[in-house]
């Protein structure tokens, strides 16, 4: 039997297998589960309070390894710092750690590469190259707390807001939130966590469903429906499928959600494409997160950063509407780590 990544199994598969096939006392479930996820300790032999026969088992089924760094960069403000992250086939990731005056947050991704294809996005140009298994997703948070050690904060929030779509490798991300929910596991509030997508509705539903207090983010951008299939154009449904998950989402949950904009100069700052932007989002419950564009190689010529201007317009008209709109600052840029900036070059 190949070995398999212990990273792969949450707390509940764990304790499954010591039971069941190891024929262990559930106890022994929750202390191998405090040696991992509570000590950082990933040598079986270094376990101490199992026995010599579990440690034994333990190793001849699974193994345990952090991704290799491949490269990191740290922003000249200190504050973001960026790694590039080779996985057991070779393939390569980007994830993203960013200090805030109280808390952190880590960025994560979900896939190599991305379907999507978004024109403003450098992960989109990339195309989708495999799904990350939740080891390798719970991994990243792990790889950022050895590296920092003493210095990784109290307060860490996550976001999947690195490269891939994560509702187009659904199974594997929700294995991941367990992980990082589940008390015998990273113990993390599931508030801390924000799941973002580009408006996959089967997946929105199926947080609802099962991990109601994860928040949601939904990159939209516009509700012009021929702006966005401009923009995001490999997106199988449509504004109005989007908008209608989202009120389903609030329905069952009662929770809040982000609309996340990327904003450019010019066309999208039409006040009449604004006001129809309110309307759509009058009945919903939200919160706006405006993202001046970030300018990526060979993005596309006529996409600029919007001016301060053209930002205070965006707000004044959502306003208008009773919408509260937070303008993003942008963590990374100089280290090409910030939103939309993400890509392994070939």
């Amino acid at each position: 039997m190949n070995k398999q990544n212990l990273f792969n199994f949450t707390p509940n598969s764990l304790l499954n297998i010591l039971v069941d096939e190891f024929k262990c006392k559930p106890f022994v479930a929750k202390q191998l589960c405090q040696w991992i996820y509570e000590k950082g300790i990933f040598d079986f032999e270094a376990m101490t309070n199992l026995s010599k026969e579990l440690r034994f088992k333990l190793k001849d089924r699974f193994y345990m390894s952090l991704p290799e760094v491949r490269y990191k960069l740290k922003s000249s403000d200190g504050k973001t710092i960026k790694l590039k992250l080779g996985l057991d086939d070779d393939r390569e990731v980007e994830s993203v750690f960013m200090r805030e005056d109280k808390h952190a947050t880590i960025c994560l991704s979900s896939q190599v590469g991305c379907a999507q294809a978004c024109v403003f996005c450098a992960t989109g140009k990339m195309g989708i190259i495999r799904n990350l298994q939740a080891g390798e997703i719970v991994a990243q948070y792990l790889l950022f707390r050895q590296l920092l050690g003493d210095k990784f904060p109290n307060s860490v929030r996550l976001v999947f807001m690195g490269m891939g779509e994560p509702f187009h490798n659904m199974n594997q991300v929700f294995k991941a939130l367990e992980i990082f929910t589940h008390k015998q596991g990273l113990n993390i509030g599931s508030r801390k966590i924000t799941v973002s997508t580009s408006g996959v509705t089967k997946g929105i539903r199926k947080l609802a469903e099962e991990m109601p207090q994860i928040q949601l983010a939904i990159s939209l951008h516009t509700t012009d429906q021929s702006l966005r299939y401009q923009w995001v154009p490999n997106q199988k449904e449509s504004v109005k499928d989007i908008l209608k998950a989202a009120r389903d989402f609030q329905s069952v949950t009662n929770r809040k959600i982000t609309f996340e904009m990327v904003l450019f100069g010019g066309k999208q700052m039409q006040t009449a494409r604004l006001n129809k932007l309110g309307k759509s989002l009058q009945d919903i419950r939200c919160n706006l997160n405006a993202i001046p564009y970030n300018p990526i190689p060979e993005g596309p010529e006529d996409f600029t950063r919007p001016t301060y201007e053209e930002i205070e317009h965006f707000k004044g008209i959502m306003s208008h509407w009773n919408k509260e709109v937070t303008v993003r600052i942008s963590r990374g840029r100089d280290i090409q780590a910030a939103c939309g900036q993400l890509i392994i070059s070939k």
